[in-house]
């Protein structure tokens, strides 16, 4: 949401400015997930606190018959001083995890001048440097044509590094809905409570799940409260009916879209990367072990006529999918 990304860039200030009152509709703060919507309340109430002290001040400078207007503009300015301070504080902290993140590279040995700058331009990216990454890639794209077969063999290393660190939550999500759907389709009350409880962990790895006790962390969303209470009737020993189950997994199948868009994007960010560098996507993307025909379709869709499709919605199995 453009309006979020600004008050968080901006701060509480930002919100100060507008007496911490609500400049978000109801429907607006329904779009903001948990964390977002406590980082917002927490500025909005943040707002309120020094909008109460400023009151009071004015108050107190009113009553002693002060310059009002005078004072207020003093504490403004005191206040931007403040915050120009903080930023300087800010900033030299950064430049120091910067300075001691540069000493701590450990790069391979026999690499030429674009293989070093490629991969410390990479690994800062991916600590979060984004800023002061660019001259390195850059400089880097000079030597495109000049890579040696060492430079291309790090920066494949370490682009599947971070690819496995990066899509391992989502393919355990992804292989969680698999586990779901054949428990469903098992038709049974064990079956059920697999289901729930497999899919739960898919979406909030925080929750705790067992077949007698359900809590959800505070960041549960409204779809896992929902999934508690299949959960709570399927505890009970209650077999769920064709209809329970349809739904259960209908709710299921949107998180898994979420997903497989999640893990797609991952896919297209590390395909062009390879792509930038003449590098082979298929020793960076690690393939992954089950069908996304299989676990974006709904229960009882019979695959058994069509298994050689691709990954497009056309059908077709892409088990073991290689890039």
């Amino acid at each position: 949401m453009n309006f979020f990304n600004k008050l968080q860039s901006m701060g509480g200030n930002y919100v100060s400015r507008l007496g911490g009152a609500d400049i978000l509709s109801q429907d607006q703060l329904q779009e903001l997930d948990p964390q977002q919507l406590a980082f917002y309340n927490q500025q909005k109430e943040a707002a309120k606190t020094a909008g109460m002290r400023e009151l009071a001040s004015r108050l107190s400078d009113a009553f002693a018959g002060r310059d009002i207007v005078g004072r207020a503009s003093q504490r403004s300015q005191a206040r931007d001083m403040q915050e120009i301070k903080n930023y300087e504080k800010t900033k030299r902290a950064r430049q120091k995890q910067l300075d001691e993140f540069k000493e701590g590279l450990d790069l391979p040995e026999g690499l030429s001048i674009g293989g070093k700058t490629l991969l410390i331009g990479n690994r800062l990216a991916n600590a979060g440097f984004i800023d002061e990454s660019l001259p390195y890639f850059q400089m880097a794209d000079k030597y495109t044509d000049k890579l040696t077969d060492k430079d291309k063999f790090s920066f494949e290393k370490d682009l599947r590094s971070e690819y496995d660190k990066q899509s391992k939550n989502v393919i355990d999500a992804l292989n969680q809905a698999r586990t779901a759907k054949k428990a469903l389709e098992q038709g049974t009350g064990i079956g059920d409570i697999q289901a729930v409880f497999s899919f739960m962990k898919a979406v909030d790895p925080g929750s705790r799940v067992t077949e007698g006790e359900i809590e959800l962390t505070a960041q549960a969303g409204g779809k896992l409260r929902t999934l508690a209470a299949f959960a709570n009737k399927a505890a009970t020993g209650k077999v769920f009916d064709e209809a329970t189950r349809r739904e259960l997994w209908t709710l299921m199948s949107e998180v898994t879209a979420d997903n497989i868009t999640g893990l797609n994007d991952l896919q297209d960010k590390y395909t062009g990367l390879t792509s930038s560098y003449g590098v082979s996507a298929e020793n960076v993307i690690s393939p992954y072990s089950f069908d996304l025909n299989y676990i974006s379709t709904p229960l009882g869709t019979d695959f058994s006529s069509d298994r050689t499709g691709g990954s497009d919605g056309t059908g077709g199995s892409v088990k073991d999918k290689k890039f």
